[in-house]
């Protein structure tokens, strides 16, 4: 807007001048001019008159042209600097955009990531609460301020996720924790209800049933830019490990 304003105020200021010097009157000879001034009377008058007229047409003739190269050149200015104009906004934009794209470039180097990693089942017995330890690693190149962490366990009989996750109220980042770069914080999930024989038989003796743990983890930079990670495994009953649950409702990294 600013470098527009300059062309508009460039332009009045330029069609002025175009006008002033364009006029019938600009360069011209007063039409009295003679009158007011009278040659003297002497024998060759006629002939000295006719000369001094014929002077003062060439005169005039030269001065308009003059005025006309003088529109000529400053209008020739006036589209050198128009494009100058342009050229300089084009160069600010391109600049602009690039500082952005590097900027934007060294935050995500520099940013932290957050990951899930080492999840097993250390309990799964019939009268017992299920027990999981995980853990959340920053991979990143700075630290994470952790905001809000939740998990859920969930023994499911019929192999299968909620259409809407639903997480557990428990908020295991209570009071801010902050994950350093290169650093793992641990952390420990129960089930909501002991695992019942029907649980453990469905899961471990018919293979109708599977375990799930998924979460997210809400974090910050240090822009104060929030990140979100959404995580989901499910228990390989035949070698007691998790493995990733490919669902974008639950499956999912910024």
């Amino acid at each position: 807007m600013k470098h527009l304003r300059f062309v508009i105020l460039f332009w009045l200021c330029l069609s002025v001048g175009i006008v002033v010097q364009t006029s019938p009157g600009f360069g011209a000879a007063p039409a009295n001019s003679a009158s007011e001034h009278p040659l003297p009377h002497d024998h060759d008058a006629g002939t000295d008159t006719a000369t001094f007229q014929k002077l003062l047409t060439e005169l005039t003739g030269q001065l308009s042209n003059t005025g006309y190269a003088a529109t000529i050149i400053i209008t020739g200015v006036g589209l050198i600097l128009l494009l100058q104009v342009l050229v300089l906004a084009v160069q600010t934009f391109v600049a602009t955009r690039l500082v952005g794209l590097i900027r934007s470039e060294i935050g995500q180097r520099n940013r932290p990531r957050v990951v899930v990693r080492h999840i097993g089942l250390e309990v799964f017995s019939i009268g017992k609460l299920a027990k999981v330890m995980w853990m959340a690693e920053n991979m990143g190149n700075s630290d994470a301020t952790l905001l809000d962490v939740r998990s859920t366990l969930l023994v499911s009989r019929k192999n299968a996720l909620p259409a809407i996750p639903e997480y557990d109220d428990r908020n295991h980042a209570s009071g801010d924790l902050v994950l350093e770069a290169g650093r793992s914080l641990p952390f420990v999930q129960f089930s909501r209800e002991d695992i019942s024989a029907g649980e453990y038989d469905a899961i471990y003796r018919r293979s109708e049933g599977s375990v799930f743990f998924y979460g997210y983890l809400l974090y910050e930079d240090a822009n104060n830019t929030r990140h979100r990670l959404g995580f989901c495994r499910q228990l390989d009953v035949k070698t007691g490990r998790f493995f990733v649950v490919d669902d974008p409702n639950y499956e999912y990294a910024d």
